[in-house]
């Protein structure tokens, strides 16, 4: 074969595969999802890779084994039902809430400022776990405390009442450096405007409402119903 002959197959086979490459592209094009190497019809057959390798997906080719797209679930709502501004009130909407199946919390405004603030060891599960607590303090030479009533579920300890509250951490910190867990509760005026703060969950409601009811609709009596604010907050019992 001479030179010229070789340029001239060369050139035939350029030419033949540049004409398959416009036929594949603009009239035969393979259908979404194949490889144009690949036979009609033919199955893929994973093959067994070593223990830590993956395997490796071929332009084009579709994948069938991933996960569907899972719904972001609704993020829960704080709102806030009121205003009260008696106890009476306040407590029997308390009542009404905690019969949904909700925890309502009792919440004060910015604005309204505590009269007395009260140190406390909350949560004894018994009346002789208080019992308990009292023979502590007394060892440990604590004076001006008391056992208080027992409240919703569970009994309590007065380690006094203040009116500033810098008296009042100083008290907390005298029971924190003798390994006593207390807390600061601040006492509001009966008349002081109130509001319940409940934090809902969409998608996980309460027996008798159903998962994506309206957290407004579930919250709905006699009262307002608004988006919580940052307000000072105080657990209800």
């Amino acid at each position: 074969m001479n030179r010229s002959t070789g340029y001239a197959v060369v050139l035939a086979l350029v030419l033949a595969n540049l004409g398959y490459f416009a036929w594949r592209i603009w009239i035969a094009p393979p259908a979404a999802g194949s490889v144009p190497w690949r036979a009609p019809g033919a199955v893929s057959v994973p093959a067994a890779l070593p223990a830590g390798l993956g395997t490796i997906d071929l332009a084009g080719e579709a994948r069938d084994d991933l996960p569907a797209a899972v719904p972001a679930a609704p993020l829960p709502v704080c709102l806030q039902v009121g205003p009260f501004a008696e106890p009476i009130a306040t407590a029997e909407a308390l009542i009404e809430i905690r019969s949904r199946g909700f925890a309502p919390t009792v919440i004060y405004p910015p604005e309204v400022v505590p009269r007395r603030w009260v140190v406390r060891i909350d949560g004894l599960p018994t009346e002789a776990d208080q019992e308990r607590v009292l023979a502590r303090l007394k060892a440990a030479g604590f004076s001006d405390f008391a056992a208080l009533p027992r409240e919703t579920r569970t009994y309590a300890v007065s380690l006094g009442v203040f009116s500033e509250p810098s008296r009042a951490a100083r008290r907390s910190a005298q029971m924190q450096a003798a390994g006593i867990a207390a807390r600061i509760v601040p006492l509001y005026a009966p008349v002081a405007e109130r509001w319940l703060q409940v934090t809902l969950d969409p998608a996980v409601m309460p027996a008798g409402f159903a998962p994506g009811t309206a957290p407004t609709a579930a919250l709905a009596g006699a009262w307002r119903v608004r988006v919580c604010d940052s307000v000072a907050a105080e657990t209800a019992r």
